[in-house]
């Protein structure tokens, strides 16, 4: 079976970012930092690595995967922007959601076309 370029390289993208975000609560700020975003960071990471494999291997459900960890991923964007202390600082939501709901989007509809 062979995989188009663009699959791959959204597959891998996908592990990288899942990877990334799970070492960015785990990893050298400590767990005590990232308290409340472990286990937001866990699902990201498992949905992740299911979405990739379900690229990686041309499954009938990879679309489905792929969009139930780009739902995930926008989800923990936001709750990992979010104020922890003080509710008096103005939080910037807009700029990082725009950016990656358009990649996500790109990325959605190039895998509608080949999948």
């Amino acid at each position: 079976m062979k995989r188009p370029l663009g699959v791959v390289l959204i597959a891998l993208l996908i592990f990288a970012a899942s990877l990334d975000v799970l070492y960015g609560t785990i990893g050298p700020s400590g767990p005590r930092a990232a308290q409340k975003l472990f286990m937001a960071s866990i699902v990201v990471s498992i949905l992740g690595l299911i979405a990739a494999e379900a690229l990686w291997n041309l499954r009938p459900y990879a679309f489905l995967t792929f969009t139930l960890w780009t739902f995930c991923a926008i989800a923990f964007l936001v709750l990992s922007r979010l104020p922890r202390g003080s509710w008096n600082h103005p939080t910037r939501l807009f700029e990082p959601i725009l950016y990656a709901g358009l990649a996500y989007a790109a990325a959605a509809l190039y895998l509608r076309r080949v999948i």
